[in-house]
């Protein structure tokens, strides 16, 4: 015997679960699609220290924020990769609502479970969301200024050593190279331009090899803003070498050493 009540309640439950189940569904492209979370940048904070906390590389970090230059200062917002346990910082966090099915439409439009349709629908995967908080206005800051002005000459020739001496070093050595350069201009024992420093006789191997000539690649240009921006990794190093390959260790061990990174060791 049929029966035209329990029919009309399972078509008008069924109807309304779609509808619930695709307003779920949309949401979870909508919030589960970033798997970052915003970030306010400390003293001290760099793209190497963050990109190396966050388990990602600096290119990386600047993609996922749009960025023309590695340049960040206190309180700049940035997105940052999602880590588990992380986000001290963070002003916008990640979870997961329950699985959502039948046991949860039920609630959902008031219908006892013991009434809904023998055949259920599949349960749906757990949808990802974010919740952002609201973010209190940041000062504006001075545009900071480089310590020493250079035309685009010289700025190439930096990042063309930075690429012959430091290819394959970390960001932070690669701007500890420039740091040298800078410190070298700067020093009454040495020469007052770029090219001068770099064109010593003796001073750089890629200078006698030809490497010098090579293209530098945006990384090493990055490394010479940030150097102009004031940043020295090296703690003001007069030289930079690789103790494994360097044939005058004698010689080196009488100099002080202000930062060891990556294979070089900085020394004054």
């Amino acid at each position: 015997m049929s029966r035209p009540g329990f029919l009309t309640l399972n078509s008008r439950f069924l109807g309304v679960l779609v509808a619930v189940i695709f307003i779920m569904a949309v949401a979870g492209t909508c919030f589960g699609a970033e798997e970052w979370e915003y970030y306010l940048v400390n003293k001290g904070d760099t793209l190497y220290s963050l990109a190396k906390a966050s388990g990602t590389s600096v290119e990386g970090l600047m993609a996922l924020n749009n960025l023309n230059s590695n340049d960040i200062r206190v309180g700049d917002l940035l997105k940052l990769p999602i880590q588990t346990g992380s986000g001290t910082n963070a002003v916008l966090t990640g979870g997961e609502n329950p699985k959502f099915n039948l046991s949860v439409a039920a609630v959902s439009v008031g219908i006892s479970l013991s009434n809904l349709p023998e055949k259920r629908l599949t349960e749906q995967p757990a949808v990802k969301f974010s919740i952002e908080k609201p973010l209190e206005k940041i000062p504006e800051r001075p545009v900071q200024k480089p310590i020493l002005t250079l035309t685009t000459e010289e700025k190439d020739l930096l990042a063309r050593l930075v690429m012959a001496e430091a290819r394959g070093e970390p960001f932070e050595g690669k701007v500890a190279v420039v740091a040298v350069v800078l410190n070298r201009i700067k020093h009454p024992s040495f020469p007052n331009t770029v090219r001068e420093v770099i064109m010593e006789p003796g001073q750089f191997l890629s200078v006698e090899n030809g490497m010098i000539k090579m293209t530098a690649d945006e990384g090493a240009r990055l490394a010479v803003e940030k150097a102009l921006l004031g940043e020295d990794p090296s703690g003001g190093a007069l030289f930079f070498y690789n103790p494994r390959k360097s044939k005058a260790l004698a010689w080196w061990q009488t100099r002080t050493i202000t930062a060891v990174i990556g294979d070089h060791n900085f020394a004054i």
